[in-house]
């Protein structure tokens, strides 16, 4: 459902930033496919910037560096 809704909305940065979430859960870990999607989110130049990217890419960067100390 997720993996869709980026091939319909490929402009948005949401849809990725859920898969980056999702791909940390223990039963969804995917390292190839967190790390794809995470850099998507990190360098994905959004059509407005806002608050709630800059909130989704600080996230995502905390995210990565929790997943790299494990």
């Amino acid at each position: 459902m997720l993996i869709r809704s980026t091939h319909r909305l490929p402009g948005r940065i949401y849809p990725y930033y859920l898969l980056v979430k999702l791909y940390t859960e223990p039963e969804f870990q995917n390292l190839e496919k967190f790390k794809q999607t995470a850099s998507i989110v990190l360098t994905k130049e959004p059509k407005v910037q806002s608050t709630a990217i800059k909130e989704m890419r600080e996230e995502v960067r905390k995210l990565i560096i929790d997943h790299s100390e494990r």
